[in-house]
């Protein structure tokens, strides 16, 4: 899916895929990582969950990047 997006058969530019994750789920980060997803930095209590607000750890990917991988 990563390298279609990137890719010039997809019907849009796109430069940047990004993903949130909750601080508490480091299983999620490793698999971003393994991806290679870097971390951008944490949005304070932007996710709600539970009727609770949730600090949110953001994660990218960009189309330079793939080149590395």
């Amino acid at each position: 899916m990563i390298d279609y997006t990137f890719s010039t058969d997809c019907a849009k530019y796109v430069n940047k895929i990004e993903a949130y994750v909750m601080l508490s789920n480091r299983a999620s980060e490793v698999v971003l990582e393994k991806l290679g997803f870097r971390c951008d930095g944490i949005l304070r209590e932007h996710g709600k969950w539970r009727g609770k607000y949730h600090d949110l750890k953001v994660f990218s990917l960009l189309c330079s990047d793939t080149a590395k991988i």
